[in-house]
């Protein structure tokens, strides 16, 4: 028996660790997507716990080639009918597709629907015991079955956000790529909603990636060695309401990149994704905030300095005027742009 767990292109690697930690396996690596031995379907449910760089963690059931929409349905449907214990009830068809194809999702659902249908089993929307999960990506399609059936990257806690947020996903693979360990002290200091230093507690404290409602949020409980702070008001009440629907409390203050080093005498990392021009925020202004973070950073900072962005060139060019050396380099798929992740240390 197999898993396999869908995750964002170019942060598979910290996937498969995840797996590794959890359940001690080796994983075999695809884009965006791995692949993975378990021993009983408990396994699945753990991983969707706490496989925190997930989306979706799934029971593999095979792989084909795409071609037209007719060959790609038929060569899944030759797939899903070999699993003949749990062909017995009612299904139903999802589809999530990447890339370039001549049929859309809902076409290979409707093929699928219709096809088995007719066959093995009755089509059930809203509540099926059964539900399929194809996963097409460029020119390979993976078939599995969805027993979560829920997307892990939309994270429970956000319900205060704005555009500029990162996944919960994108967030903890920072942390991992940065080398955050539990022991650490972390500061964000462009924190907007919150996202990186909640999943730096979360991930401290292994707390569950999503967990049954209850009926009252419960009291939080504080992180000593977690700060964020941001220059908008509007953003730090968004991460405070969202770090209590987490059950998390760190320091949060409303304070400029220019006043870093007089805030903070010493912090292991600074992990974070800065302010990016906007119809209210001028390129010239981004710049000069850049400036004063890197100088202030390179006061406090013992370890290193992790930032997502969408503006490599301009990074590189002012982190190395104030002598950070980027060791470390990847590029993240997580939506219309891609970002660049840089790992910055003190030159020598």
């Amino acid at each position: 028996m197999k898993g396999c767990i869908i995750t964002h292109r170019g942060i598979e690697d910290i996937a498969a660790l995840d797996v590794k930690e959890l359940l001690n396996v080796k994983s075999e690596i695809h884009p965006s997507l791995i692949v993975f031995p378990i021993k009983k379907i408990k396994d699945v449910e753990k991983l969707s716990f706490y496989a925190r760089s997930a989306k979706r963690v799934l029971v593999f059931l095979g792989k084909t080639k795409v071609s037209s929409l007719e060959k790609t349905a038929k060569a899944i449907e030759k797939i899903i009918v070999t699993q003949k214990k749990i062909l017995k009830k009612s299904f139903c068809v999802s589809c999530e597709r990447i890339g370039e194809h001549g049929f859309k999702s809902v076409d290979i659902e409707g093929e699928l629907h219709k096809s088995l249908a007719k066959k093995v089993l009755r089509v059930e929307y809203k509540h099926p015991h059964v539900q399929f999960y194809i996963y097409i990506y460029h020119d390979d399609c993976y078939v599995s079955l969805d027993t979560v059936r829920k997307d892990l990257s939309r994270r429970d806690y956000k319900l205060f956000n704005y555009g500029s947020s990162l996944k919960g996903t994108i967030a903890y693979a920072l942390l991992r790529v940065a080398g955050f360990s539990k022991n650490k002290t972390l500061l964000d200091p462009f924190c907007n909603t919150g996202t990186i230093p909640i999943e730096a507690a979360l991930y401290q404290r292994e707390s569950p990636v999503y967990a049954k409602p209850k009926k009252n949020i419960p009291k939080a409980k504080q992180v000593q060695n977690i700060y964020a702070f941001d220059a908008s008001q509007k953003y730090l009440v968004a991460a405070k309401k969202n770090a209590i629907i987490a059950g998390v409390d760190f320091s949060l203050v409303k304070l400029d990149a220019e006043w870093l080093d007089t805030k903070f005498e010493a912090v292991d990392y600074i992990i974070t994704k800065p302010i990016a021009a906007s119809h209210n925020v001028s390129e010239k202004k981004v710049e000069k905030i850049y400036n004063d973070f890197f100088h202030g950073a390179f006061f406090i900072v013992k370890e290193s300095i992790a930032i997502i962005t969408t503006k490599e060139a301009m990074v590189k060019k002012i982190a190395k005027k104030y002598k950070w050396k980027c060791v470390h380099q990847r590029t993240i798929d997580a939506g219309a742009l891609p970002y660049t992740v840089m790992v910055w240390k003190h030159a020598m």
